[in-house]
């Protein structure tokens, strides 16, 4: 009677599951490397499309067929896989119709992703680390039907701000010779997963203080999503910042481009929304003979920094020295340039007022 139980289940679930995947998305050939299914993985996350992900995964009844029909001359491993007979919910969770946890953590993924202005459509693949997944108890005799499983992390770039970007990745699966699953966990902004691990940490500690503070999280997340949605009606832009935050510290530089053309940067280093005690940086900068500051973006990576006008139109490039930065300045548009010197100064008390307002201006637009 015990061996009828989980033949019953396999029937049952075969026949829903069936029917589902032909209201879902239609049957893709698996990955034959596993490089070709963190490029699936990717691609998913840059159409938003989680159908086509899950399409990515074996489904259950296609895996417990290749349970119930193993067979083996060696008798512990057929014992093992018997085991395994006993338990078809330690399978079926490799299944993102019966695991819908898959599904949500790719939305989180998607949706975390654009809270950090990761620019889906620019992302491209920086490199992949995975190491062998550990087997568990529950799961003995699976490891014959995938002898190799993987997680680790797949690593992005956004082209568009040239940030790196982690993602938290397990169970990808080789199942007789072909690549299966891809279970997309948790982004950060990270080139390596030291980097990676220190911001999970620092989140968990920021989330615990929240807690130890009385502070409702489901609350705190429903007023952001409501700022963000005021935001969007009043036409501000996702990588424009929606809210105001501590000015942690201020940065004002001259310089030269080419030793000819004067320049002027000023940064704002901004506390609040991070574990950290720098956040996120803004900025205004001018050419001097022009006379009029715009506004640049700003993220540095591997020890440079990088400020950015507008869609890309021009970028400066520059690596702080003490009270200098050195580097080099782009115009995209018109593929020409510059080298670049700035040095670092002390504003006086109304200097500082007048930027700080243009920063206000240009970046608040006077809504605060």
């Amino acid at each position: 009677m015990k061996q009828l139980i989980p033949i019953f289940f396999f029937l049952l679930f075969s026949v829903l599951h069936v029917a589902a995947a032909d209201k879902e998305v239609k049957d893709v050939p698996p990955a034959r490397s596993e490089k070709e299914l963190v490029l699936r993985i990717i691609n998913t996350l840059k159409e938003e499309d989680s159908s086509t992900h899950s399409s990515s995964f074996m489904k259950f009844d296609d895996m417990w067929k290749l349970v119930v029909n193993f067979k083996d001359t060696s008798v512990v491993k057929t014992m093992q896989v018997a085991q395994l007979r006993q338990v078809p919910n330690a399978v079926r969770k490799f299944d993102p119709f019966f695991n819908p946890q898959i599904g949500l953590d790719f939305n989180h993924v998607i949706e975390k992703g654009e809270d950090s202005n990761v620019h889906w459509d620019r992302v491209v693949l920086a490199r992949y680390e995975l190491r062998k997944i550990p087997l568990t108890s529950d799961l003995v005799g699976f490891n014959h039907i995938s002898p190799l499983r993987f997680e680790g992390y797949i690593f992005i770039t956004d082209e568009f701000s040239r940030k790196t970007y982690g993602i938290a990745v397990t169970e990808v699966q080789n199942i007789k010779g072909n690549w299966y699953g891809g279970h997309v966990v948790d982004i950060y902004e990270a080139s390596t997963e030291d980097e990676y691990l220190k911001k999970l940490k620092g989140e968990e500690a920021w989330l615990k203080k929240l807690l130890a503070d009385g502070i409702n999280i489901d609350s705190m997340k429903k007023a952001i999503d409501s700022i963000k949605n005021a935001d969007n009606m009043h036409g501000n832009d996702s990588g424009e910042v929606s809210t105001r935050r501590e000015i942690a510290e201020r940065k004002y530089y001259f310089g030269l481009l080419d030793d000819e053309i004067p320049i002027t940067l000023y940064v704002q280093y901004l506390r609040g929304g991070c574990p950290e005690k720098v956040c996120e940086w803004i900025g205004i900068m001018k050419f001097d003979d022009e006379g009029e500051y715009f506004k640049v973006s700003i993220h540095k990576e591997n020890g440079k920094w990088y400020f950015t006008q507008g869609d890309d139109e021009s970028v400066l490039e520059v690596e702080l020295k003490g009270k200098t930065a050195e580097g080099s300045w782009l115009s995209v548009k018109d593929q020409i340039e510059y080298e670049a010197y700035l040095e670092e100064v002390t504003p006086k008390g109304k200097t500082v007022e007048r930027l700080d307002s243009i920063v206000d201006d240009l970046w608040y637009d006077n809504q605060y």
